[in-house]
């Protein structure tokens, strides 16, 4: 289960950190972009920056993996 969990954060972790963030950030609209597998994922909050970090609800970046959300 752990290397499950550690799997997935680092899919995640490789994923949003290899794509360039003016690919993320859609400039007129500012509307930030998460894709997994090549699909956009719509979440329930948006996603925001704050301090320079992009923070996202991640449940729905691990349903998105097929991951098992207790």
């Amino acid at each position: 289960m752990l290397n499950k969990i550690i799997a997935v954060l680092a899919a995640i972790t490789i994923s949003v950190v290899g794509v360039p963030s003016s690919e993320l950030i859609n400039e007129e609209t500012s509307e930030i972009s998460i894709y997994v597998n090549g699909e956009k994922i719509e979440f329930d909050q948006a996603p925001v920056i704050k301090n320079d970090r992009l923070l996202v609800p991640l449940r729905d970046i691990f349903e998105a993996l097929n991951a098992t959300v207790i």
